[in-house]
């Protein structure tokens, strides 16, 4: 019988499991992981946000070290949260995929390729590596709402 996950158990599944590419994780814990990230996202987000808005309405310039200088802070913090969830977030990705009884391998596609693709459209300054990212990330997100099947790759 699989254990009920809360909001405040997710995280701690997330970080007692940082290095765990062989279990599986069930939707919730996914979702629950998802929602926490968003709501980390909307509070740096409006951080950053109210910074900038302070900036103009003090009537500074925007100019680009003017921005980094007053993101700073934020900035590092979320270079620091990334830096430290890549590979625990990667780690649930395949749990959660070996929960649905998807190969895990299947994250280089959905997972892997639109970082690439998005790096390419950045280069090349083409649209169509950005449509073919989303698509994919959709499929991602399609794939880790799927229920589970018991199964181990």
């Amino acid at each position: 019988m699989r254990r009920r996950v809360s909001f405040w158990g997710a995280l701690v599944l997330f970080l007692r499991n940082y290095l765990n590419f062989m279990d599986n994780s069930t939707r919730a814990e996914y979702w629950y992981m998802a929602l926490w990230s968003l709501l980390y996202n909307i509070v740096i987000e409006l951080l950053m946000f109210g910074r900038l808005a302070g900036m103009l309405a003090g009537g500074a310039r925007l100019s680009f070290s003017a921005v980094v200088s007053e993101l700073g802070v934020p900035l590092i913090i979320v270079l620091v949260v990334t830096l430290a969830t890549v590979i625990p977030t990667l780690a649930l990705h395949v749990r959660r995929y070996r929960d649905a009884g998807i190969s895990p391998l299947v994250l280089l596609l959905t997972l892997v390729a639109p970082v690439i693709l998005c790096t390419v459209a950045a280069i090349s300054g083409k649209t169509w590596p950005l449509l073919v990212a989303v698509v994919l990330a959709l499929v991602n997100l399609g794939l880790a709402a799927l229920p589970s099947k018991g199964l181990h790759f």
